[in-house]
């Protein structure tokens, strides 16, 4: 299947992926910025916003052939959250020539040496809120990307209205594989060979993925840096999408 994907702009080629739940819609004041500058990618994963139909990818692996077959090589990927999974695992095939990894983790769920995560059981309970209601728990789910110092109702009011843009809420089917790859996936053992320039972005009040797994992630990482967002939750393209636009055009100017 060919998945949607919009372009934007002229120059340097950047690809923005967004997290799980969403769709590129929440990229539209990043790359808008960033298309003054740059020939802006921004794909609806399998599934999500306009790729409506489930491409039946159940692995990280499968998720990036599918974003691999419909963005340039070379490009500088900005992942969110899954989407910053997907960007490492393109980084390890050379796909990406830069990475910017925004409120990204290299293992979503807890561990017996990682703590960085949700709870086996919080993320289970998570799924089969999912499985009963999705529009539901899609709601909660936006509710959880609130950061300490933000305006809260107005940001939570704008939260839940782009994730009901392009269509609705995302196919049951990938859903449950995007969070099937959340649970299954640990890329830990990986980062010291991916040697590819990175960015970590990550707002120190995320309640979803702790700031502590993107500062251990980009110290795992062969040439990475990392930058927080004091008191920023986890949607940073939404709630800091200023900061974030500079923060990747600073990084490719180098």
């Amino acid at each position: 299947m060919t998945l949607h994907c919009q372009t934007f702009g002229f120059g340097p080629d950047v690809v923005l992926v967004h997290g799980w739940g969403w769709h590129g819609g929440a990229w539209d004041e990043v790359a808008s910025d960033l298309a003054n500058a740059h020939r802006v990618w921004v794909v609806d994963l399998p599934g999500h916003g306009r790729s409506r139909a489930d491409s039946g990818a159940q692995t990280l692996d499968d998720l990036v052939r599918a974003l691999g077959a419909c963005v340039p090589p070379g490009a500088t990927w900005v992942g969110w959250s899954l989407g910053g999974m997907a960007a490492l695992v393109a980084a390890r095939r050379g796909l990406a020539q830069r990475l910017v990894l925004i409120g990204a983790t290299p293992r979503f769920v807890q561990g017996a040496d990682w703590e960085c995560g949700w709870a086996p059981a919080a993320f289970a309970q998570f799924s089969a809120e999912v499985e009963a209601d999705a529009g539901r728990a899609l709601g909660r789910f936006a509710s959880l990307h609130l950061g300490g110092g933000e305006v809260q109702r107005d940001l939570l009011r704008r939260l839940r209205a782009t994730l009901l843009q392009r269509g609705g809420a995302p196919d049951q089917a990938a859903l449950r594989a995007g969070l099937g790859m959340l649970s299954a996936s640990d890329l830990r053992a990986q980062l010291p060979d991916i040697a590819t320039p990175t960015r970590v972005l990550h707002g120190t009040a995320d309640s979803i993925v702790p700031w502590q797994a993107g500062a251990r992630m980009a110290a795992a990482l062969a040439n990475a840096e990392f930058v927080s967002i004091a008191e920023a939750g986890h949607g940073l393209p939404l709630s800091h999408a200023d900061r974030v636009a500079n923060a990747i055009k600073d990084f490719i100017r180098g």
